[in-house]
């Protein structure tokens, strides 16, 4: 019998304007044997938003992308990559919220030292974000052709809500 390393879903909403409850469900092969958790666990979050309008559309599918990612082992990319860390994932959540994002949900995935990495695609605009457990923000934006390229901290900055902005109503 083989025990497999279980690692538990994330928590993205812990800390943020949204609440979270985990469940787990286990699989009928699934079992509990001297304290010892055989098989698979197979992760089920269920969020429900402080709001009373429920979480945003874009924020659903962010937390669905981000328990995807963090499932990811050790090695993902084969060259010795980090799992996601659950700060990173936190801290850009946070950072949307702080800027008033308001959709649509951006290409999430993580970074090789345990970041997360955020991206869209509008005509004639791309963003791409890149968070890292401490909260650093990397913007990246090509407008019309320009890139430009900046440092911005977890609490993002007037530039950062302006290109964000622009993403929201494309």
């Amino acid at each position: 019998m083989t025990v497999l390393g279980i690692r538990p879903a994330f928590d993205p909403l812990m800390g943020t304007l949204y609440g979270a409850s985990r469940r787990f469900r286990r699989r009928p092969d699934e079992q509990l044997m001297n304290g010892t958790l055989t098989g698979h666990v197979a992760p089920s979050i269920e969020y429900s938003a402080i709001e009373p309008d429920g979480s945003p559309a874009w924020l659903q599918v962010v937390v669905a992308d981000i328990n995807r990612i963090a499932l990811l082992p050790y090695g993902w990319d084969s060259y010795g990559a980090e799992q996601l860390k659950q700060k990173a994932a936190i801290h850009a959540i946070e950072l949307l919220e702080r800027m008033d994002f308001g959709g649509p949900a951006p290409w999430v995935s993580p970074t090789k030292d345990g970041g997360m990495h955020l991206e869209w695609r509008c005509p004639d605009l791309g963003l791409e974000l890149e968070v890292t457990e401490h909260g650093d923000v990397t913007v990246v934006i090509e407008d019309l052709g320009e890139i430009t390229e900046w440092e911005s901290g977890q609490f993002g900055d007037d530039q950062l809500r302006h290109v964000l902005r622009r993403v929201t109503s494309s």
